[in-house]
């Protein structure tokens, strides 16, 4: 299957939903017209030169960036079957507390 960068986009909302972790927006326009970081906000970079996808989060105002799920880039099926391992362990935890 071809997936394309905006099913990719929708899965990984799924799967950020699903463990609870903010997504969406990188930066906020301040008033000054400054951008400043949306702390603790998860992403996808892709970037197709480097090899495709992986998942990031904002770590600082400033813009630095941190790899929580690993360094490395992904494949669109590769990274497809990463934000699946998501989902799923996402429903084992929910069937565990309740």
């Amino acid at each position: 299957m071809r997936y394309t960068r905006k099913m990719i986009e929708a899965r990984f909302g799924m799967a950020m939903d699903a463990i609870g972790a903010p997504h969406g927006e990188t930066y906020t326009k301040q008033a000054d017209g400054t951008y400043r970081a949306n702390v603790g906000t998860y992403f996808v970079d892709h970037n197709a030169i480097y090899g495709g996808y992986e998942i990031r989060c904002m770590a600082s105002e400033g813009g630095a960036e941190s790899q929580p799920f690993g360094q490395g880039r992904h494949s669109a099926q590769a990274f497809v079957a990463l934000l699946d391992g998501i989902l799923g362990a996402a429903r084992i935890m929910k069937k565990r507390e309740g």
